[in-house]
């Protein structure tokens, strides 16, 4: 699962213990004060939790010269704007909006010769951590690229390659070396990236080159460079990686020349939460700086670091005018770039997972599946399709006769349909599993899919097959075969995606992948992936409906008020 589903599934259960609790207790003032204190103000308690430890752990651990001791009252503000910010970023911003902010790479958001900017967020988040950083290098017309790192809690070394391709793409577009900044974690996988570059390099017999030659440097936010304390009660493979002098770093830490680590700046926060005790934040030899009164979170939103990126990004602008001055080009690509496709084969350094087709490069969405109740949708969904993109759907020119004819056939008892709803309720994406009987059992199914056109490239279609995949495992098929017209590229790039073998015929093409049986964690994530979707599908239909009302409301106010004026 993701970190969107996983945290969708913690908001909904705090809002139904919250509701449970106000039920339950609602001839009681005391009682639901009570609620609202424990469960609706549960952030804040966590946010306290985390700095008293961090003060206690602190409190008796040596600190690197000019750092004070921060005060209650620092600690005190620093919890107060955290808790605030912890709400935004995991109850609203990751849950729901991760996608609500596109990268900026086209124009007018990117523009082509500025550099540009390539986010990493850190440990249990994802590019919506950078919603306001997005919004903001947007409005000023900056190339801006957040990536998502996943599977979420791998292998830290397993994120090199969607940072490569942030990397790739943003120097493609801008023709400049970006601006790597990373959080917490994140400050370790473009280290990661960094040591799997060389790499590559060293394997294909080729001289290394320097950081600079990739990237203009590299902005580090309350990173355990060294690890921190609370790692020691993680148990996940990232996790075990950050713990305090733990092999992972060490060994981090003995590839990296020194000496280029001057492109490296470290910020730290004086009452960090997280990230503790005092100086696990600096690395040796790199530059580091420090924000008074601000907790793990609140370095995004200090205005110093803002600041020192926008710096950076001014002088990284005046280099490459210079060099395009000259003729040079400042964002030459290394050996990486044409190592590329090499890396994911070869490369020690990253595994198989994060190999698999573009797990990285797009948010995933809740699916659900679909019954009867939505035959409507289903029949408005494929009616908004083109003429173009019926044909490549059905194989023919399908009209609207044949659309409804076909909605009118689908088996919901028999066959599989799986779909992506907006907060507008309207059915943007839907898959197809049609089961194929063969002697006593369903060996193979036929699988097809549709996508709105204004909900395209964000991988949904991928997301939708990867989810029949994993059905189709756990009804015991052992074959999935997609039918697709030879021109339907989109259709065959996502079998080929999805490890699936294409054949060509002529004007037509099929692809067919053979499955694994099934086992408790396909079993196990069809169950959680389905019951966060029909959550976050009830929450969407609530919003829906309430939305409707209020406009009747305000109608039916509206209405009152003009009988009233043509009154008097």
């Amino acid at each position: 699962m993701t970190v969107a589903a996983w945290q969708r599934l913690g908001v909904g259960a705090a809002v139904l213990a919250l509701v449970g609790w106000l039920w339950v207790w609602r001839s009681s003032p005391l009682g639901v004060l009570a609620g609202l204190c424990v469960i609706g103000a549960g952030m804040w308690w966590a946010q306290a939790a985390h700095s008293l430890l961090a003060a206690w752990v602190g409190r008796g651990a040596p600190r690197p010269p000019g750092w004070p001791t921060p005060t209650w009252r620092a600690w005190c503000l620093a919890w107060w704007r955290e808790s605030w910010l912890a709400l935004r970023v995991f109850a609203w911003w990751q849950p729901f909006r991760a996608a609500a902010v596109p990268d900026g790479l086209g124009a007018p958001a990117g523009v082509p010769g500025r550099t540009g900017v390539v986010l990493v967020h850190g440990y249990l988040c994802n590019r919506a951590l950078w919603t306001d950083w997005l919004r903001r290098f947007r409005a000023e017309g900056r190339p801006v690229v957040a990536v998502t790192l996943e599977p979420v809690f791998g292998d830290i070394d397993a994120y090199a390659p969607a940072i490569e391709r942030a990397v790739q793409a943003m120097t493609a577009h801008t023709g400049c070396r970006p601006l790597l900044v990373g959080h917490s974690m994140g400050g370790l996988a473009a280290r990661a990236w960094w040591r799997a570059w060389r790499q590559a390099c060293v394997q294909a017999g080729e001289p290394v080159p320097a950081l600079a030659d990739r990237v203009c440097g590299i902005v580090t936010l309350g990173t355990p460079h060294q690890g921190t304390w609370l790692a020691r009660f993680s148990h996940t493979a990232n996790g075990r990686q950050m713990r305090m002098g733990s092999r992972w770093l060490q060994a981090l830490s003995a590839d990296e020349p020194p000496a280029q680590r001057q492109r490296i700046e470290c910020w730290s926060a004086a009452c960090d939460g997280v990230v503790y005790p005092p100086g696990v934040a600096e690395l040796d030899g790199a530059p580091h700086r420090r924000v008074d009164a601000v907790g793990h979170l609140g370095l995004i939103e200090a205005s110093e670091v803002w600041q020192a990126v926008q710096a950076h990004l001014w002088q990284a602008d005046q280099v490459a005018d210079q060099a395009a001055a000259q003729g040079a080009n400042p964002g030459r690509l290394s050996c990486f770039s044409r190592l590329a496709a090499a890396e994911s084969r070869e490369n020690p350094y990253i595994s198989p997972m994060a190999r698999d087709s573009s797990v990285s490069r797009h948010v995933r969405a809740p699916i659900r599946t679909l019954g009867v109740e939505h035959r409507p949708a289903i029949l408005k969904h494929l009616l908004a399709l083109g003429e173009r993109d019926r044909y490549l759907r059905f194989g023919y020119a399908a009209t609207d006769e044949h659309i409804r004819r076909y909605v009118e056939r689908l088996r919901f008892d028999c066959d599989e349909v799986f779909g992506i709803f907006n907060w507008r309720m309207q059915l943007i994406a839907m898959a197809h599993l049609a089961y194929m009987v063969e002697g006593q059992g369903r060996h193979s199914a036929e699988f097809g899919v549709s996508v709105a056109p204004h909900a395209r490239g964000r991988g949904y279609g991928e997301q939708l097959f990867a989810r029949a995949v994993r059905h189709a495992r756990n009804e015991g098929v052992t074959r999935l075969i997609i039918h697709a017209l030879s021109e339907n590229a989109a259709m065959l790039a996502i079998a080929r995606k999805g490890g699936a073998t294409v054949v060509r015929d002529g004007s037509e093409s099929q692809a067919h992948l053979e499955l694994p049986p099934a086992d408790f964690e396909s079993n196990v994530t069809e169950l959680l992936e389905e019951q966060v979707a029909r959550s976050q599908y009830w929450v969407k239909l609530g919003r829906h409906r309430l939305r409707q009302g209020w406009r009747r409301l305000a109608g039916w106010g509206g209405r009152l008020m003009r009988r009233g004026r043509s009154r008097v």
